[in-house]
């Protein structure tokens, strides 16, 4: 029972307090070397699965808000259901300065019968409140790079192998007759 009031104290705590509402977008750093973890990794510990209190601290809970008021829409009177905070999945992994928070849909909550694709969103937050990196939906992560990291000259010919490039055939020994043609 305490497990549900403490969960539902947060979500209206979320949901209702005029203060956590932002006024302003807020800025990002875009880090592209912060590297996410793999939030489904472990099994998480579902608030109010188990009896027995849950314990947030400021810092989690302040980046948890964060990511959901960056993420969502401000609340209205008239709000489509998965723009809710209750119609989202949240989960939240703290690893040294950074806090990392996790936003899925919950299609169960609205009533919907198949599963979302590319939505949701990634952050890492810094202990004080910076969001330091967001990816939203299906964005990659990192930045495809080919060939060991060197950026291709797009003005440069790239070089053919010598017997392709005098008309030869690559896998011919050189003394080989040419198939047909008069000698």
């Amino acid at each position: 029972m305490r497990a549900t009031s403490l969960f539902l104290c947060l979500a209206a705590l979320l949901a209702s307090c005029s203060w956590f509402r932002l006024q302003h977008p807020l800025p990002i750093e875009e880090d592209k070397t912060i590297v996410f973890p793999r939030f489904h990794e472990q099994s998480a510990i579902k608030v109010g699965a188990r009896e027995g209190p849950y314990e947030l601290d400021g810092v989690a809970l302040r980046a948890l808000v964060l990511a959901a008021r960056d993420f969502l829409p401000p609340p209205e009177e008239e709000q489509p259901c998965r723009d809710k905070l209750e119609a989202h999945r949240y989960r939240v992994i703290r690893r040294g300065d950074i806090v990392f928070v996790q936003i899925e849909d919950d299609d169960e909550f609205c009533g919907l019968k198949y599963l979302s694709l590319d939505t949701g969103a990634r952050y890492a937050i810094s202990t004080d409140g910076r969001i330091l990196r967001r990816i939203i939906g299906a964005e990659p992560e990192g930045t495809e790079i080919p060939d060991g990291g060197m950026e291709p000259d797009p003005i440069a010919p790239s070089p053919a192998p010598p017997a392709v490039a005098d008309g030869g055939s690559p896998d011919a020994p050189e003394d080989s007759p040419d198939s047909g043609t008069v000698q």
